[in-house]
């Protein structure tokens, strides 16, 4: 089957073709001179691009000249890649600011989603703070390994999800700003700004589609097949949740890495109290016998350092607490683990933990720890040694 793409309103050498794998043939064209959009199995557009003059020749709408003629035929387009979708194609859209401009000398304005099928709530707000969802990314996976986050921005956010819409990343707010949205037997994407747009379109094109085609192609399953599960089937859901879970201590920071740390110290069997957001320390953790205060943090290029363990210095200080202190950092969570500093602290703050009572733990020996438990690996002997470092190691606290 050759895959057919259609690109409405994109520079003609937006995708040079030596990129394209074989089997994918590319169409490019404008909103004025559109084919059939049923010839087609995927649309890539950009709403940056679509009131872009040099794709509206004044020549060829000679022809509309009233704001009813002009409602019409914009009407058309919106039918048009809704019908697309809903048959089983699927369009992309990089998502910008809501434009509107006049059209032509008709009252008529349009804006750059009029070919929107449905309604998202634009919003225009910018940002860069993008937050994936990797527990829903899929087969976007590979979208995000081509073009790193820190290149990925946003000049609007999504106010409406549709019912079965998902949210495929968010800004820090968790206002969407990558979804697929499911319109009969197709998807509509809208995805945020790439700072290479080229590069995402060729990722899309040759990895991303064959896996969305190849997921549409399955047999038909009744309704029922959907709640159906047999205790084994519970049981591996429940184990991958967790290990998703774990391996959130590698790569979050703030709210998220606070919630997965407590989970982590859960599921070591301490007791854990998780504190209000915005308040020091984060949390309040118990062995039955000693009490100790939590900090966490996480940072994407740098170990943990002595200003931060003086943060909650300076709350035991403050409070005159006799709990113990505990720091635990996720570092360089924007490299992968293997190729991290091997100590998520500096020398400075492992020497001011070593003599003020707080142990400094790594969320990367952490994960490894966790892991072990929920493989069974360890006996609960082993469990409470390893509870009994976190609860009265002072400086640098191996866990392994």
């Amino acid at each position: 089957m050759v895959l057919k793409v259609l690109l409405l309103n994109l520079p003609p050498n937006e995708v040079p073709r030596r990129t394209i794998h074989e089997g994918v043939e590319i169409t490019n064209a404008t909103f004025i001179n559109c084919p059939t959009t049923h010839d087609f199995h995927v649309l890539i557009l950009d709403t940056s691009e679509v009131l872009n003059a040099q794709y509206w020749q004044k020549s060829q709408l000679g022809h509309i000249d009233s704001y009813s003629h002009a409602l019409t035929y914009f009407t058309h387009f919106s039918e048009r890649i809704g019908e697309q979708v809903r048959t089983g194609g699927i369009t992309f859209c990089f998502s910008s600011a809501r434009q509107e401009k006049n059209f032509s000398s008709t009252s008529y304005k349009i804006d750059n989603y009029f070919f929107c099928p449905v309604d998202l709530g634009i919003v225009n707000e910018e940002g860069d703070t993008f937050y994936p969802k990797p527990q829903e990314l899929g087969y976007f996976n590979s979208l995000l390994r081509t073009v790193p986050t820190g290149e990925i921005k946003w000049t609007c956010y999504f106010s409406k999800t549709p019912p079965g819409a998902k949210v495929l990343g968010t800004n820090r707010a968790a206002y969407p700003i990558f979804m697929e949205v499911g319109i009969g037997a197709g998807k509509l994407v809208m995805l945020p700004i790439f700072k290479d747009r080229s590069k995402a379109i060729i990722t899309i094109i040759n990895e991303i589609v064959p896996q969305m085609i190849q997921e549409e192609q399955v047999e038909f399953r009744p309704l029922w097949v959907v709640d159906f599960s047999s205790p084994y089937e519970k049981q591996v859901r429940s184990s991958l949740k967790e290990i998703d879970m774990t391996k959130r201590l590698l790569y979050t920071k703030d709210k998220m890495l606070k919630k997965v740390v407590a989970f982590a110290l859960e599921k070591l069997g301490l007791s854990v109290e998780i504190l209000p957001d915005g308040t020091l320390p984060d949390l309040r953790i118990s062995d039955g016998e000693q009490k100790a205060v939590v900090e966490v943090k996480g940072h994407e290029n740098r170990q943990a350092d002595r200003k931060d363990v003086l943060q909650l210095l300076g709350y035991m200080s403050e409070e005159d607490t006799k709990e113990k202190g505990v720091f635990i950092a996720n570092h360089e969570f924007d490299t992968t683990p293997s190729e991290r500093n091997r100590k998520a602290f500096t020398e400075g703050a492992i020497q001011l933990g070593g003599t003020t009572n707080i142990s400094l733990v790594s969320s990367a020996d952490l994960y490894e720890l966790v892991m072990e438990v929920l493989q069974n690996k360890l006996d609960e002997q082993k469990i409470q040694e390893k509870r009994k470092k976190i609860m009265t190691t002072s400086g640098l606290t191996s866990l392994s």
